[in-house]
């Protein structure tokens, strides 16, 4: 048995979405010892699995937030959950694109039978939707990524922040056919390509392997 505001924090994280009341910051002020870093290690391995606990893991860590973030990315092993989502959670800290750049490598190599790997799609366009970055990485994933689930995300948020798609996010006959004809050519088949263009051509922002520094 912990203690009182160690119990209020694990049963916010383990009860159902429907019946959360909310953390109380005081909790997390209180923790000590071995409870301080139970719960900062059980949000680190959330945060790497795309959850949003950053408020409450800064809670904790104060000014060490970044450095034990930037600790966790260099030490997680390659094909490594969080060498997607640190990166994210870093560069809504910092605004460094540095982060956001090493993001977009690690979606491209992911294990294909993760399904955390199509939601960080999602996760970049809420940050540089709207930027030729964004644009071209949907693009490298429509010519390059095999899998169906990655090109349909792909083309459904590079389709829809090109003004293609309504609310609905239906995709429209001509970019469905699109989307079918590159999955089953692997991104080679020329009409499909031609149709692509269209929407958007390769503006040469999104490199990929990057070049070691």
């Amino acid at each position: 048995m912990g203690s009182a505001a160690y119990d209020r924090i694990k049963l916010e994280l383990i009860v159902h979405p429907k019946e959360r009341i909310g953390f109380q910051r005081e909790d997390f002020s209180v923790l000590q010892g071995k409870e301080w870093g139970a719960v900062v290690e059980h949000l680190l391995s959330l945060m790497e699995k795309g959850a949003a606990y950053s408020e409450q893991l800064e809670w904790l860590l104060g000014a060490d937030y970044i450095d034990v973030l930037e600790e966790r990315l260099r030490s997680s092993a390659p094909g490594s959950h969080g060498l997607v989502y640190l990166p994210y959670f870093l560069y809504k800290k910092t605004h460094e694109f540095k982060y956001l750049q090493r993001m977009m490598q690690e979606i491209v190599k992911a294990d294909p039978a993760w399904e955390g790997r199509e939601m960080g799609i999602s996760y970049l366009r809420q940050l540089i939707g709207g930027q030729p970055i964004f644009w071209d990485f949907c693009r490298f994933i429509l010519l390059n990524v095999k899998e169906f689930i990655m090109k349909d995300s792909a083309m459904t948020w590079l389709a829809k922040e090109k003004g293609y798609l309504q609310d609905d996010l239906e995709l429209p006959d001509e970019l469905a056919e699109c989307l079918e004809r590159l999955v089953a050519s692997n991104g080679a088949d020329q009409v499909a390509i031609a149709v692509l263009n269209r929407i958007h051509c390769d503006s040469g922002t999104f490199i990929y392997p990057l070049k070691e520094a």
